[in-house]
């Protein structure tokens, strides 16, 4: 395999992994809930929409190194 696909693969598979947990903490506590061990910290939707547009990149950027084909 190549360092590339070792890469995105990694990197893919990390993003859509925070996206799985942010939707988990959002069915469990709630989509308006915030974190409250953390000062400021985004509702579970906010941090639902921070985490797919990283792995929407994360699908894209794999379909420019053509991992994937994107039609």
């Amino acid at each position: 395999m190549s360092q590339l696909f070792d890469d995105l693969g990694s990197n893919a598979t990390e993003e859509a992994s925070e996206l799985i947990q942010a939707l988990a903490k959002a069915r469990h506590f709630g989509m308006e809930s915030r974190d409250p061990t953390k000062v400021n910290s985004p509702t579970n939707r906010e941090q639902i929409e921070i985490e797919a547009a990283d792995t929407i990149a994360m699908i894209d950027l794999m379909g420019e190194a053509g991992m994937i084909d994107r039609k």
